[in-house]
């Protein structure tokens, strides 16, 4: 189809709302601190509270709540874009140009107002930082202010995927200018400061971490919904490693909502009264990722042997008990440019076996396998895989990670673990996201994906090119040859795509589930609870 000179998208006008007056602010923070709170068990602890460093979905919560965004993803079983400070937006004809109309009225926690100059503050701070979801907006070249309510992206090569990347939660929180500055220290854009405490406007602020415990976050009197309605209040966040921890608390009402236990917990919990379990198709994938850059594993025949020493399907039922299905690609079903694999690794451990031997290792090797503290899945996939491989002379040493320990060791191929048991969610609904940014050789640590450390020049040269494609065609046949390649190269293992399960006490109301944020996201302004 021939693209239109200039695509306009919906303008969906919810009411301005200025900021309201003291006495409203006052009666409003009465009224909400004596909503009932709320306590939520996730998987494990953030590695920091600042929108444009942290990149784990751990944090998915503070900063989809403190922070607002131009454009949000909203859709339980597919996404759609919906305005969040942005109430309008065009494209130019070349597709290079976007501009975006901002909602008036909108004030950030310290008072201060949300403008074009803030957005342009938040992406000029993103890219100097260089961390975190920095590469979700490569294409981006420049971001003018034409007037208080007009912000302009100027992108550098036209990408179809751009709107899309804006419904990201990393990297695209808005901050206070403000705020960051009255906390500076040695221009450092905030960092120190925002580490523990947020600069937005969104409903929640971030009150208090006590870190290895929890986060507490309390609703914002002056948020530009306004409060009318029913809401929780206080909300604390926390993350038990242990599944019982989390079962227990659930069963004697310490906890509302919890989605890190185990399968047979949350099969427990589910025929108790008071609480029910939610079951999601998702889009979050497990994968395993392989240091391509250290010992036997430089070697592809070795990497490939791995690939077909896994055994998929029984993992799928032994540690998901069925709740999840073995990947079938590179990426997540359910989103534009998945590509099939052609010829899937399937458990069979003579060819494991031949290929390293072919490969020179045919006396065994020997791996470190890690995986996140409080990742029990990941925990008990490494167990179970550490036994089958025993017997193909594959000897694996297993070690749990903190988030800070795995942040700080993948930052170089050095110390970046030979076997790493990961869990991806798509920062938006575009598997070309994740090509990107884990299989170009240029988008490395800190600020990058790629923490195998894998370089391939064709594929650099054809992930440029579907990049920059105007024609979605043409992108998609880059994409499928980029697949096979990746997966031919077996850069890691494409373990399995977990359904969602949540588990949420019946006095809980107003969950929607997310199939871009996944069960990590929760819509605090929506909940409610009796």
């Amino acid at each position: 189809m021939k693209k239109p000179s200039v695509r306009s998208f919906a303008v969906v006008a919810a009411a301005c709302l200025s900021l309201m007056p003291a006495h409203s602010i006052t009666a409003a923070s009465h009224s909400l601190a004596t909503n009932p709170p709320l306590v939520i068990d996730v998987g494990y602890e953030p590695v920091t509270m600042d929108p444009q460093i942290d990149y784990d979905t751990a944090a998915a919560i503070p900063l989809a709540n403190a922070y607002d965004g131009l454009v949000r993803a909203v859709g339980v079983k597919s996404v759609k874009i919906v305005p969040d400070i942005a109430l309008s937006w065009k494209q130019s004809a070349d597709g290079k140009t976007w501009t975006f109309k901002l909602r008036q009225g909108v004030k950030f926690h310290d008072g201060s107002t949300v403008d074009a100059a803030a957005v342009k503050y938040t992406f000029d701070r993103l890219f100097a930082i260089n961390q975190g979801a920095v590469s979700d907006f490569s294409e981006i070249g420049s971001v003018t202010v034409s007037d208080p309510t007009t912000v302009v992206f100027h992108l550098k090569t036209p990408a179809s995927f751009f709107l899309t990347s804006l419904t990201s939660v990393w990297g695209t929180g808005i901050v206070s200018p403000t705020t960051v500055k009255a906390h500076q220290v040695k221009n450092d854009w905030g960092k120190k400061w925002l580490y523990e405490h947020d600069a937005g406007s969104g409903p929640w602020t971030i009150s208090q971490w006590v870190h290895n415990q929890k986060i507490v976050l309390n609703p914002f009197p002056g948020y530009w919904r306004g409060w009318s309605g029913a809401h929780v209040g206080q909300v604390v966040y926390q993350w038990p490693s242990a599944s019982s921890t989390q079962r227990l608390g659930l069963e004697h009402g310490d906890t509302d909502i919890a989605m890190n236990m185990t399968p047979q917990d949350f099969d427990a919990v589910s025929h108790e009264s008071g609480i029910s379990v939610q079951d999601f198709t998702a889009q979050t994938i497990r994968d395993i990722r392989l240091n391509n850059t250290k010992g036997p594993l430089k070697n592809r025949l070795v990497r490939q042997a791995l690939s077909y020493s896994f055994d998929y399907n029984t993992f799928v039922k032994a540690v998901f008990k069925g709740h999840a299905a073995r990947m079938t690609g590179v990426g997540p079903t359910g989103f534009a440019n998945y590509v099939p694999a052609k010829h899937l690794y399937t458990y069979d451990p003579n060819k494991a076996k031949q290929l390293l031997s072919q490969a020179g290792y045919g006396n065994g090797v020997t791996l470190q396998v890690t995986w996140q503290t409080g990742d029990i899945a990941a925990q008990q996939m490494a167990q179970i895989w550490k036994a089958e491989v025993a017997p193909l002379g594959i000897k694996m040493n297993l070690q749990p990670l903190t988030s800070a320990q795995y942040n700080s060791q993948s930052q170089k191929p050095t110390t970046m673990p030979d076997v790493f048991f990961g869990q991806w969610t798509m920062d938006y609904a575009d598997d070309q996201q994740e090509y990107f940014l884990f299989y170009y050789s240029k988008v490395l640590p800190p600020a990058n994906s790629n923490v195998m450390y894998y370089k391939n020049p064709t594929v650099d040269t054809m992930l440029e090119q579907a990049m920059a494609a105007t024609d979605s065609k043409k992108a998609a046949d880059l994409y499928a040859k980029i697949c096979d390649t990746v997966y031919n190269d077996a850069v890691e293992i494409w373990a399995a795509q977990p359904n969602d399960r949540v588990a949420i006490r019946s006095n809980v109301h107003g969950f929607v589930y997310n199939f871009l944020y996944s069960s990590y996201y929760y819509d605090l302004y929506a909940l409610s609870k009796s």
